[in-house]
C-alpha cells in the first residue's frame, strides 16, 4: 500500500497509485499474486489480473498467463494500448512483450511455501480430484445429444453435459460443461 500512497503524493492518477501497489504485491512470494501465485490442478502457475478506470468505465485484463512479471500491468497496457477488454494465455503473453513488459521463467514463481502448500493439497485429496472436470468425461463430445456418465471424486455418480445454449466447439463458439447432482438409483 505504501508505493500506491507514494504515487498519489506524488500527484500521480488513482490508476498509477494501483498499479504501483499490486505490482509490489505481485513481486512478493508471500501474496497470492504474480510470485507467489498458488499453483494449478496440474501444478502450474497461471495468473489473471484486471484493472479499471471507474471515471471513464475502461478496462483491461489477462487471464492464464505464466511469464508476465507483472500481470497487472498487462492488464493496463491492454486497457490503454489495444482495441480489448481481455486476453488470454499465449496472445497476452505476446502482447505483453510487444509492449515491452518483463517476461520470467517458470520457475521465478515457483516458490518453496507454495509448493510445499501443493504438496499439503495433494497429500490430503483423493487423486482423481486434481483432475480437470472433462478429464472425467473422455467419451463426452460437444455434439454428443446423450450426457455421459462420469465418477467425480466424491461418492456417488455425477453426470456433465454440454449446455445447449453454448453452441458447439465444432461452430467455434464455447461449449459449457454443468456438473448435475448424482442420479438417483
Amino acid at each position: 500500500l505504501d508505493a500506491g500512497y507514494e504515487a498519489l503524493k506524488a500527484g500521480k492518477s488513482s490508476l498509477d497509485a494501483v498499479a504501483a501497489a499490486v505490482v509490489v504485491l505481485e513481486d512478493s512470494p508471500f501474496f497470492n499474486a504474480g510470485r507467489g501465485s498458488s499453483f494449478n490442478s496440474d501444478g502450474e502457475i497461471e495468473m489473471d489480473a484486471s484493472i479499471m478506470d471507474g471515471a471513464t468505465l475502461r478496462a483491461g485484463a489477462v487471464a492464464a498467463v505464466r511469464r508476465i512479471r507483472n500481470p497487472i500491468l498487462a492488464a493496463r497496457a491492454v486497457m490503454e494500448a489495444s482495441r480489448h477488454v481481455l486476453l488470454a494465455g499465449q496472445g497476452a503473453e505476446r502482447f505483453a512483450r510487444k509492449h515491452g513488459l518483463r517476461m520470467e521463467s517458470p520457475a521465478y514463481y515457483r516458490t518453496a511455501r507454495r509448493l510445499a502448500a501443493l504438496a499439503r493439497a495433494r497429500a490430503t485429496s483423493p487423486a482423481s480430484s486434481w483432475a480437470p472436470a472433462w478429464a472425467w468425461a473422455s467419451c463426452a463430445t460437444a455434439s454428443s445429444s446423450r450426457a455421459p456418465t462420469v465418477s467425480p471424486p466424491s461418492s456417488g455418480t455425477s453426470r456433465l453435459h454440454p449446455c445447449k445454449r453454448a453452441g458447439s466447439a465444432a461452430a467455434g463458439r464455447a461449449v459449457i460443461w454443468k456438473r448435475c447432482p448424482p442420479a438417483q438409483p
